[in-house]
C-alpha cells in the first residue's frame, strides 16, 4: 500500500511538472504573438464562456413568451428587444405611430437605430441566409472587431499620459509598466465585463462599439473627417449622438482655446483669432457633423411619420410617463433606496467626479476619454429612466476600465477583478435576461 501511494504522488509530481511547463511554454509563445493575435484571443475565449452561460441558462427556461420549454443557444440570444430589430429589418418602421385606447403612443420601432438591422437586412440579401444566423454573425464579429479597437484607444491614450503627463508616472520603486501591457489588462477586463454577454447577442451594442471607438481613437489622433464618418455611424446605431456630438462639439472649443492662448504674440489679435479657425476648421466641420447626426434620427421620425415627437413620444413609452430631466433618477433612487435614496445619488456623482479627477485617471486616460464619460454620464442623468436595463448602458463608459485596472499593478488584483466580472457575467444573464415572470406579469428586461 505504500508503495502504490508512493507511485501515485510520483506520478502526480510529475504531471503537475509538465502542466507547469505545458502552461509555462503556452505563455510564452502567447506573449510573442502579435497584439492582434493576443486580443482576439483573450475576446474569443471570454465569448467562448459567454456561450456556455448562455447555454446553460437558456436550457433551464420552462416558459417564455417566445418558446415552451428548454431553448439552445441561439434560441436564447435572440430573445427580448432582438424581435424589434427584426421587424425592422424585415418591415421597417411605422408610418403612423401605433397608440392604446387613450390615445397614448405604444412602444414601436422607432425607438431603435437603423444601421444595425438595415446591415443584416444588407447582408441578407448579399447571401440569401435567415435572419437570426446574419444578425448573430454580424454581432458576434463587431464584438471581435470592437476588441481591437479597445485595445487600440487604450494603448494610444496611455502612450499619450506617458509623454505628456511624466510627473504622474514617476515611481521609483518599481518600472513602469508599458503600455501594450495595461492595454491589454484593460481590454480583458472589457471582454470579461459583467455585461460582455450583450457583445455576441443580436443587438446593436457590438456594431456601436466598434465605430464610438473609432471615432473617440480618430479624435485623439486627430483624423477628423474619418472621426467624422465614425461618429455618423456611431450615432445612427445607438443613440449615443448626443453625448458624442457634445464631446466633439467642446473639444473643438477647448482646441481652439489652446491654439489661440499659445500663440507666440504678446496680445492675440482677431488675425490670430482667424488663424486659428482656419487651423482647426476640419476640426469644426467634423464636430458639426456629429451634431448634425444627433439630431437626425428624431427629425427623420418626425418626416416620416408627420409627428413632431415621434422618437420621444415612442421613447418614453417604455417608462409610461412624460419626458422630464433628471427626476427619474431622484424618484427611482427614493424607490429603492427610501429615504437615503438622493443621498445615494449625490455621492454616486461625487464619486464618479474625484475618480475622474484621481491620479490614477489623470495617469491613463486621455482628456478625449476623459470627457467622453462626462458627457455619456451627463446624458444619461439628463434622459434615462433608470432601471434594469441601465446596466447594460453603462457599456459605452467602457473607458473607466483601464483607470480601474490601472489603479494596481497587481496581478493577483488584476485577474481577481476578471474572474469576478466572468461571475457577474452568468449573475446578469441569471437574473436579467432568463424570462421570470413577475406577481403583476412581464419581467425585468435585460
Amino acid at each position: 500500500m505504500h508503495q502504490l501511494t508512493h507511485r501515485m504522488n510520483t506520478y502526480l509530481q510529475a504531471f503537475n511538472a509538465y502542466l507547469y511547463l505545458l502552461c509555462y511554454r503556452f505563455f510564452t509563445y502567447w506573449q510573442h504573438l502579435h497584439w492582434s493575435a493576443q486580443v482576439l484571443s483573450i475576446f474569443a475565449l471570454s465569448r467562448l464562456w459567454g456561450w456556455v452561460i448562455f447555454s446553460v441558462i437558456g436550457a433551464q427556461d420552462k416558459y417564455t413568451p417566445w418558446k415552451t420549454g428548454p431553448m439552445s443557444y441561439a434560441e436564447f440570444i435572440s430573445i427580448w428587444d432582438s424581435g424589434w430589430y427584426e421587424k425592422i429589418a424585415l418591415d421597417g418602421y411605422p408610418r403612423i405611430l401605433p397608440t392604446n385606447s387613450e390615445g397614448i403612443v405604444a412602444q414601436n420601432t422607432w425607438a431603435f437605430y437603423p444601421l444595425y438591422p438595415m446591415s443584416v437586412k444588407f447582408i441578407q440579401e448579399l447571401t440569401g441566409s435567415a435572419y437570426y444566423p446574419t444578425a448573430i454573425a454580424l454581432a458576434t464579429v463587431s464584438g471581435f472587431i470592437a476588441s481591437l479597437v479597445v485595445y487600440l484607444l487604450f494603448n494610444r491614450s496611455i502612450s499619450w499620459c506617458r509623454q505628456h503627463r511624466l510627473h504622474l508616472n514617476n515611481r521609483s520603486s518599481r518600472a513602469v509598466e508599458s503600455p501594450h501591457h495595461l492595454a491589454l489588462w484593460a481590454t480583458a477586463a472589457f471582454a470579461w465585463a459583467p455585461v460582455a454577454p450583450i457583445l455576441q447577442v443580436p443587438y446593436a451594442e457590438a456594431l456601436n462599439m466598434v465605430f464610438l471607438g473609432l471615432t473617440l481613437y480618430l479624435m485623439m489622433t486627430q483624423r477628423w473627417a474619418l472621426g467624422a464618418i465614425a461618429g455618423i455611424l456611431a450615432a445612427f446605431s445607438r443613440p449615443v449622438g448626443v453625448p458624442l456630438g457634445a464631446l466633439a462639439g467642446i473639444w473643438w472649443l477647448i482646441c481652439m482655446y489652446r491654439s489661440y492662448h499659445q500663440t507666440p504674440q504678446a496680445h492675440p489679435t482677431v488675425s490670430t483669432l482667424r488663424g486659428v479657425l482656419i487651423k482647426h476648421l476640419g476640426q469644426g466641420v467634423s464636430a458639426i457633423s456629429i451634431c448634425a447626426a444627433a439630431i437626425s434620427w428624431p427629425l427623420i421620425a418626425w418626416a416620416y411619420t408627420g409627428r413632431m415627437d415621434a422618437y420621444t413620444a415612442t421613447e418614453t413609452a417604455w417608462r409610461q410617463s412624460h419626458l422630464v430631466l433628471f427626476q427619474p433618477w431622484i424618484a427611482q433612487s427614493q424607490e429603492y433606496f427610501g429615504p437615503a435614496g438622493v443621498p445615494v445619488l449625490i455621492m454616486s456623482i461625487l464619486g464618479f467626479t474625484f475618480l475622474m479627477a484621481s491620479r490614477c485617471a489623470r495617469r491613463v486616460l486621455h482628456p478625449v476619454l476623459n470627457l467622453w464619460c462626462y458627457s455619456y454620464l451627463t446624458y444619461l442623468l439628463l434622459f434615462l429612466y433608470p432601471q434594469s436595463s441601465t446596466f447594460r448602458l453603462l457599456l459605452p463608459l467602457f473607458p473607466l476600465l483601464v483607470v480601474f485596472i490601472g489603479m494596481s499593478g497587481s496581478r493577483a488584483y488584476r485577474v481577481l477583478w476578471i474572474v469576478a466580472s466572468a461571475i457577474f457575467q452568468s449573475v446578469w444573464v441569471g437574473w436579467l435576461w432568463h424570462w421570470k415572470e413577475l406577481p403583476g406579469g412581464g419581467d425585468y428586461p435585460p
